[in-house]
Parts: structure tokens; C-alpha cells; sequence
């Protein structure tokens, strides 16, 4: 999936006199890159989405999922031990949309969009 980012320009310019610039060409490589990462695996379903109160986690679960919780302003709201049903409960988060990181064994492997009703 390509992401479009956005690069601005200012120019001042020290006399009355009006100024013009251009740019021949920009060009921007990124290796690694900070975001949300893909579930490239799609080992896990998340449901419904949107949710009112409940969500459920589909997948290969074990003893050692964690899933945390952030704000999509980043702030971490709550991180919860998922049990062998796979249902979680966020009736106490208020509506908004939040995203999801599912660690398994501390390490993540999906992050996943919710969106809380």
C-alpha cells in the first residue's frame, strides 16, 4: 500500500521585489518506515468493527496475547491479557478510534484499526 505525505516549502525573500523559484524534482526513499504495520499474515480477525462494547480476536490464540490499546493521538489507554475465547471487553472506552497492537509472547505481530461506537 502506498501513503501519500506532503512536503511544503516556504520562501522569503528579503526585497519588495517579487521572487520565483522552482523545483526540478524531489525525490524520497524511505527503508524502514513508522506507521501502522501491516497484518500481512491476516492471522487475525478482528470483530464487529465498528463495536459498541465487545470485540472478539479470531485466530491461532495462545496463553501469551496481550492487546494494547492507543488512541489514535497515541496515548496508550489500556493494555488487556486476551483469553482462549478471544473476547475483550472496552465497554468502559469512550467512543473514538484506537489502535489495537496484538503482542504474542511480548513480541507484536498485527496491528489492527477499531473503531469504538
Amino acid at each position: 500500500m502506498i501513503t501519500p505525505f506532503y512536503v511544503a516549502f516556504v520562501f522569503y525573500s528579503t526585497s519588495d521585489e517579487s521572487a520565483t523559484w522552482e523545483v526540478d524534482e524531489i525525490i524520497i526513499t524511505a527503508e524502514n518506515s513508522t506507521g501502522i504495520i501491516e497484518n500481512s499474515n491476516n492471522s487475525f480477525k478482528l470483530f464487529p468493527n465498528p463495536t459498541s462494547g465487545f470485540v472478539t480476536i479470531k485466530g491461532s490464540l495462545n496463553n501469551n496475547i496481550q492487546v494494547e490499546i492507543y488512541s489514535i493521538d497515541g496515548r496508550k489507554i489500556e493494555n488487556i491479557s486476551v483469553s482462549q475465547s478471544g473476547i475483550i471487553n472496552l465497554q468502559n472506552i469512550e467512543s473514538g478510534i484506537y489502535l489495537l497492537n496484538i503482542l504474542e509472547n511480548n513480541q507484536l505481530i498485527s496491528t489492527e484499526k477499531l473503531i469504538i461506537q
